[in-house]
């Protein structure tokens, strides 16, 4: 499982030109499930997210996790685990199917509500979204279950 961090000073996320999802200060969290992703790679990505320092403290250093004033919004994102290794197109061979992809990203999600008590928005699995961000710094990292 590879989990895309990006912090926001907000972010807004429409399908069909319907807002669906909006936060303000806090993370977008992009999450791609990829093949034999399972409920332990669920469970390393849940806790990353949770306690991922991606703030800044006074001191200006990146030290601080989420605040219970700042939001999540986690979307599913099976482009992640395209590859252009040796060709032009994207190959999204690694990606894991729908339908169980679905279901592990609903155990994140409940997850991180239940266990860590984050506020986590999300979006329309499988959907066509068009998501508006104001990144901040820009602060984008990458972590994947399987290193």
């Amino acid at each position: 499982m590879i989990a895309l961090f990006q912090r926001v000073k907000y972010a807004k996320l429409r399908v069909a030109n319907q807002l669906i999802s909006e936060i303000q200060s806090g993370l977008m969290v992009f999450i791609g499930i990829q093949k034999e992703d399972s409920f332990d790679d669920m469970k390393k990505i849940a806790g990353k997210i949770s306690k991922i320092r991606l703030f800044e403290n006074p001191d200006g250093k990146m030290n601080l996790a989420l605040s219970s004033e700042q939001e999540i919004l986690l979307v599913s994102q099976f482009t992640l685990l395209g590859t252009v290794k040796g060709c032009h197109r994207p190959d999204f061979g690694q990606a894991e199917k729908a339908e169980p992809a679905n279901i592990l990203f609903e155990k994140l999600l409940t997850e991180l509500r239940q266990t860590y008590k984050l506020n986590v928005k999300t979006g329309v699995f499988g959907g066509d979204m068009q998501i508006e961000t104001l990144l901040d710094g820009p602060v984008t990292i990458q972590f994947n279950s399987k290193e």
